[in-house]
């Protein structure tokens, strides 16, 4: 069985949607109900509400663990972009509060999950990288730490489990609802206000097809090639030979590393 957290973000209904075309058992958790749960009832997924924000280790999922038993793959589609604006202006409890969404409650479910992974086969988890890596996005520190620390923690929990694929996915600009935010912050956004306006209307995005090819490809790698690694789906070539062969013979290839003078 396929799980999703936030299985009613456009990406995990769109992952979702596939999957259960091709005949997967998909269930995932939703924080408020809207159009894509409809889908996702009508299409066979089983929904089970989360509020992530307002989770606590006394209560990961309440009474709904025995939905949730036996995956073989687990996806953490949570995130959001807010609070935007430069560090000082911003209220630290906001900034908490979206490290929590972006970072920490998505520990607290993967810790609960664990133990309840399917022993048939190799499981599989995936979570999502973003910006920042290479750079500093500045007025979007909450949700870069955040993904800095998902990238980390990925590689850290792939080495501690030797029969689970962990890894991140960095998708790129993809047309989903998360860009509402900047469009709402307006100025306080900086550069990225006209950027994202720019990509929104111009077309110019990651196309929905190439995020979910990306994932079935990576559900398809073997541990050496996937498991740790930030993979880049607009900066990588992945899915070809090549690609995979340097990944395989390449321990320290897209993960975080510290790089100086020689």
């Amino acid at each position: 069985m396929k799980v999703i957290i936030s299985i009613n973000s456009d990406i995990g209904t769109s992952l979702a949607l596939d999957w259960l075309a091709k005949g997967d058992r998909v269930s995932g958790t939703y924080r408020t109900w809207n159009s894509n749960c409809d889908s996702l009832v009508e299409a066979g997924a089983a929904l089970h509400e989360l509020d992530l924000l307002h989770l606590s280790r006394e209560d990961v999922f309440k009474g709904q663990i025995e939905n949730l038993r036996s995956w073989d793959t687990l996806v953490c589609a949570s995130g959001t972009l807010d609070p935007i604006d430069l560090f000082e202006t911003i209220d630290p409890n906001d900034w908490v509060d979206s490290f929590w969404i972006n970072f920490t409650s998505q520990v607290f479910v993967i810790s609960t999950l664990l133990k309840y992974r399917s022993m048939k086969s190799e499981c599989s988890i995936i979570m999502f990288a973003g910006g920042g890596t290479n750079n500093a996005t500045e007025r979007y520190s909450a949700y870069t730490v955040a993904k800095i620390a998902t990238i980390k923690f990925c590689e850290l929990l792939n080495h501690e489990q030797p029969d689970c694929r962990v890894w991140a996915l960095g998708p790129g600009w993809v047309d989903t609802r998360i860009h509402n935010s900047t469009l709402k912050a307006g100025l306080k956004a900086g550069d990225n206000y006209n950027r994202t306006v720019l990509r929104k209307y111009s077309g110019d995005m990651v196309s929905m097809n190439s995020v979910i090819d990306c994932v079935n490809w990576g559900l398809s790698c073997e541990k050496a090639i996937i498991g740790g690694r930030n993979i880049s789906l607009v900066g990588d070539n992945w899915g070809s030979d090549d690609f995979e062969s340097a990944l395989k013979t390449t321990v320290d290839a897209l993960k975080l590393r510290r790089r100086g003078l020689d």
